[in-house]
């Protein structure tokens, strides 16, 4: 499923109505996550050089599931998204993967 939301950067760059990939069930969803994004494909795409922050989830029976999600880390948001998942007993356990940024040495 794709969602958009607006996805800050670590380094502060705001990109709006940027699509983001949940591949979890609807139960894995923060609340916090819920009322930041909207489900439908965004109006852009994060460029190739962002990697967004993905939330890796595993169940009972070991499935694994995928939020990536648009909190920038230390922010109220992003406290609160985890401690949504971690909270959520359907969740077992849980891996944070961060943002990931390519830069351009031609844009310096």
């Amino acid at each position: 499923m794709l969602y958009r939301a607006n996805y800050v950067t670590d380094t502060g760059k705001t990109y709006f109505f940027a699509s983001l990939s949940v591949l979890a069930k609807e139960s894995f969803l923060p609340e916090i996550f819920k009322s930041n994004s909207s489900q439908s494909a965004g109006f852009c795409a994060l460029p190739r050089t962002v990697r967004p922050r993905e939330a890796l989830l595993w169940d009972a029976s070991g499935e694994g599931h995928k939020i990536q999600y648009p909190f920038q880390p230390g922010t109220p948001e992003w406290l609160d998204f985890w401690n949504e998942i971690n909270q959520n007993p359907e969740i077992v356990t849980n891996k944070n993967i961060g943002e990931r940024i390519q830069l351009n040495l031609r844009d310096l």
